[in-house]
């Protein structure tokens, strides 16, 4: 019996965070912010075509997903991929506003909001 090849990935969205949260073991940075471009992402995905694979992605980071300005069109390639059978996103949630959760969420196949807090 075969079974189809199947691949798990953590995106790390961004480094910027500015909750600073004590339990938190990112290096986040809002002073030389890395994001992840589109570019990017479009260039991991035709790779994962290339080898045929079912994908289970999630969004997360080693900062806040929401600081990306390119999240929504990074959001919609991935769930526009074929390949992708599960589809998560990982935040804090407190950039979140009522707009933009719910632009997100239409385009989540996998809901997955972490709350968290920077007290003890």
């Amino acid at each position: 019996m075969t079974y189809p090849k199947q691949i798990h990935i953590n995106i790390d969205v961004t480094n910027k965070c500015d909750r600073n949260c004590i339990h938190c073991a990112s290096n986040s940075d809002l002073k030389n912010p890395i994001d992840i471009s589109c570019e990017k992402v479009e260039r991991l995905l035709k790779e994962i075509r290339r080898i045929n694979s079912t994908v289970f992605l999630s969004l997360t980071g080693g900062g806040e997903p929401l600081m990306n300005e390119q999240l929504p069109d990074i959001v919609k390639m991935v769930y526009n991929f074929q390949g992708t059978k599960k589809f998560s996103l990982v935040t804090s949630g407190f950039l979140d506003n009522d707009i933009e959760k719910k632009r997100l969420k239409k385009r989540l196949k996998t809901p997955q909001i972490i709350k968290n807090s920077n007290s003890a």
